[in-house]
């Protein structure tokens, strides 16, 4: 296109604008140019010279209604700049826009550090307490900080509401220079005149160690009676507090209640474990206990393998485990189920028409009940996340800024607020703030639960899949060979495998790896034998010994293929029970039908017909036919003999009639 043609033409021809381009470039070099200290990034990921760290507030909801009430922020200010700086200034800053729905308050904790902007209470005839001022901060210090300001001078108007409060970073990097804005920090600020009813569950499980009737891999399960579970029961205690409970940590307390080894070693029972699982019984006995699954195997990632029969396979793996646990008092109680982050709308329908009566998860829009096709309902939780984090920029996972979170949530959403404390580490987050949150039952709603939309599915363990349905698979020789019926021990162990506990894969199957191998020690069922035999008869009597490693008898019998079976066969043996560490002989009788050297493969098989163990060859040599041998000899000469003479015959008739002739 030439100067002066198209829609940016002007009067200016091609030199003038070449050199108003060059202005443009030099300017911007200048500006661009112009030195600054350096930033660096807060733990929000924020970039600011100064991150702030909020530690406390007070009080932790906001009276509206009390113009005096003192709010005040603690916490610590970081020089993250290469510089010092000077003339900071801490103010206590607010925004007077209140979060009035869940949506605006996800908005809040999505938005940019700037936004909303917000006020800070001035430095000019303000309260001295609203700000606080350090004339430097070098560079990598760190300074403790304490504003206040009163909810008139916060000027917040409606009540049932959540704010956004903070402190803004003011000061600037030379002696002498303009003051900005060097770093922000917020918190969310709920406001209520309510108590906010809360419901807390207490989930009691374990990780299994216990890999035998009293064989333990490690003592982690002793740790926990005197550490974790002890801090877990004491808290399930309280009034208003429901236990979700695992029936295998009571299988595995009364283990480790009797004499037990820990990794081999011999121990005493536990004394400690004796008075726990008392007290879970007096929990049950007071009708706070809900039952979850056998093992609390991860429903979810059972679901995730996309298969409907696996599940409800997996499903039944713990009914069975249960029915053979001998846990009378627990059989009875309400079943539930707790989904964590991955619940979704097909996986809550099938829980409950399982049976389940409560189902527990933590991406549920809002908690509700579903009808069964039997006429019965079964109440979903919302579960509100304990370890939520709070508003950034700054560290947004400190105790307070979980807590504000929290609170925040229960202020904002209608009805109980329902919390599970799962491992130890949530009791302190669990405790709920006197005069602010009160302690209730769970509740029970009849409205239709909400969905997530777009729910999370749980990671796939294929491996761990594989090796769970091998158990049952695999355990087929040793029930033949015993007799027995391995379906409750394998159903016990697959539950116990898909965990929650385990948080990887590899320790799933490293506990499945830790477990007697029985099916290997049946397969060590050997058979011996003398490598070459000589028969001189049609039956010569031979024998064959059979050990038994198994701590049980077994019943087995040895089957035969010659490779040559009309010189030299063997017949099936008798069946025989061979005891737990002993050895047997089989008597074998051969049957020759001529002479030579014959291959003979030997092999254990159980009553059933399943062949096991390595083939046995037996090099059979017969030396005579035997008695058989020789019928059939006399047999063919009677035969041979007999047409001779009827030939003869024959021919002397015949000469007799040409004679006669």
């Amino acid at each position: 296109m030439r100067a002066g043609d198209g829609p940016w033409a002007s009067n200016y021809d091609g030199p003038v604008i070449r050199r108003l381009v060059c202005c443009v470039l030099l300017v911007a070099a200048v500006l661009t140019g112009r030195p600054s200290a350096p930033a660096a990034a807060d733990p929000s990921g924020v970039t600011g010279e100064v991150a702030i760290t909020i530690e406390a507030m007070s009080p932790t909801v906001l009276d509206l209604t009390n113009p005096s009430q003192v709010v005040t922020i603690k916490g610590s200010a970081r020089n993250n700049s290469g510089a010092t700086l000077h003339s900071v200034n801490l103010h206590f800053w607010r925004s007077q826009t209140p979060l009035e729905s869940h949506s605006e308050l996800t908005d809040a904790l999505d938005s940019k550090p700037d936004d909303p902007l917000g006020r800070r209470l001035p430095e000019q005839g303000g309260d001295p307490s609203n700000y606080q001022s350090f004339a430097t901060l070098a560079p990598g210090a760190s300074t403790p900080f304490t504003v206040s300001a009163t909810i008139r001078d916060l000027g917040l108007g409606t009540d049932e509401a959540v704010y956004l409060l903070g402190v803004h970073a003011r000061g600037t990097d030379s002696p002498d220079g303009k003051r900005d804005t060097l770093g922000r920090g917020r918190i969310l600020a709920p406001a209520s005149r309510n108590t906010l009813p809360v419901a807390t569950a207490v989930k009691l499980t374990t990780t299994p160690t216990l890999i035998g009737a009293t064989d333990f891999v490690s003592d982690d399960l002793d740790k926990a009676v005197a550490g974790d579970l002890e801090a877990m029961v004491a808290f399930a205690e309280r009034s208003e507090r429901t236990v979700l409970l695992d029936p295998a940590l009571l299988v595995e307390l009364r283990a480790l209640s009797t004499e037990h080894t820990t990794a081999g070693v011999p121990r005493a029972g536990s004394s400690a474990a004796v008075a726990l699982r008392e007290r879970i019984s007096t929990l049950i006995e007071k009708g706070r206990v809900l039952r979850l699954p056998y093992g609390d195997p991860d429903l979810a990632r059972l679901y995730a393998a996309g298969n409907l029969n696996d599940f409800e396979t997996g499903l039944s793996w713990t009914s069975t485990a249960l029915a053979t646990a001998n846990l009378p008092e627990v059989a009875q109680l309400p079943l539930v189920a707790d989904l964590g982050r991955y619940a979704n709308e097909d996986l809550t329908l099938l829980l409950a028409r399982a049976g389940c009566v409560r189902i527990f998860g933590d991406n549920y829009q809002a908690s509700g009940s579903e009808a069964t096709t039997d006429g019965r309902h079964t109440t979903v939780h919302a579960v509100d996340r304990l370890d939520a984090p709070g508003m950034g920029p700054g560290d947004a996972s400190t105790a307070v800024q979980l807590l504000q979170r929290r609170l925040a949530e229960e202020v904002l959403k209608n009805g109980t607020r329902v919390h599970i404390v799962r491992t130890a580490a949530d009791l302190p987050r669990a405790e709920l703030v006197p005069g602010v949150e009160r302690a209730v039952p769970l509740p029970n709603r009849e409205v239709p639960v909400r969905y997530d939309i777009t729910p999370q599915q749980a990671p796939k363990w294929s491996g761990l899949a594989n090796r769970a349905k091998s158990l049952f698979s695999d355990s087929q020789l040793l029930e033949e060979l015993t007799g027995t019926d391995r379906s409750a021990v394998n159903a016990t162990a697959a539950s116990q495998a898909y965990s929650t506990q385990f948080t990887s894969e590899d320790q799933a199957l490293a506990f499945l790896g830790a477990l007697p191998d029985e099916q290997a020690t049946a397969r060590e069922v050997r058979l011996s034998s003398a490598s070459q035999i000589v028969l001189g008869s049609d039956r010569n009597v031979f024998p064959m010994t059979v050990t038994n490693p198994l701590k049980v008898p077994v019943r087995l019998r040895v089957e035969f293929d010659s490779n040559s079976p009309n010189r030299v066969d063997i017949p099936t043996s008798e069946i025989v029970t061979v005891g737990p560490g002993e050895q047997h002989t089989v008597s074998v009788t051969p049957i020759a039908k001529a002479n030579g050297v014959v291959t003979i493969q030997a092999q254990l098989a159980t009553v059933e017909g399943t062949r096991f163990g390595p083939v046995v060859p037996v090099e059979v040599s017969a030396t005579g036919f035997g008695r058989v041998g020789w019928i059939i000899i006399i047999v063919s000469g009677a035969v041979v003999l007999g047409g001779t003479f009827l030939r003869i015959r024959a021919v002397q008739r015949e000469r007799s009639r040409e004679g006669r002739e």
